[in-house]
């Protein structure tokens, strides 16, 4: 699931044309959770479309992103579907507290204090690929 939003500016809103994405935490139209509502927004959300965003109507800026209702209501369809869980990517964009993403879907699956979460680090150290080793052993390799 996303820590993250994605930015439309010059919009009325969903469903609503837009002209560009505009600047972001760490790449353009790209907002980290935690950096979320933007000073000047309103968050909203949707049962319906299980959809939440926030919109500033004076710059005219909508950012679309989960929010912690947003994560409760996903988390009752990985209940009913008897899903293993959820994952993030990463979660350095997270809130802290009871607005943390990744608290809400642990505490909503049961387990409070984190002990379930799976803390095992990414594969960082790639092998030298077999290609890399035939590299000069045929022509055009």
């Amino acid at each position: 699931m996303p820590i993250y939003g994605r930015a439309f500016l010059n919009t009325d809103g969903p469903g609503k044309q837009f002209q560009d994405v505009g600047e972001g935490s760490f790449e353009n139209g790209v907002w980290d959770y935690k950096a979320l509502p933007r000073p000047g927004a309103v968050e909203h959300f949707d049962s319906d479309l299980i959809a939440s965003w926030s919109y500033d109507p004076a710059r005219r800026m909508m950012v679309t992103y989960d929010t912690a209702e947003a994560e409760r209501h996903k988390l009752g369809y990985i209940k009913k579907k008897g899903l293993g869980g959820a994952m993030w990517w990463e979660a350095s964009g997270d809130k802290t507290g009871n607005q943390s993403l990744v608290w809400t879907v642990a505490y909503a699956l049961g387990n409070s204090d984190y002990s379930a979460l799976d803390r095992a680090h990414n594969l960082l150290d790639y092998p030298q690929s077999k290609y890399d080793n035939l590299r000069g052993k045929f022509p055009g390799a």
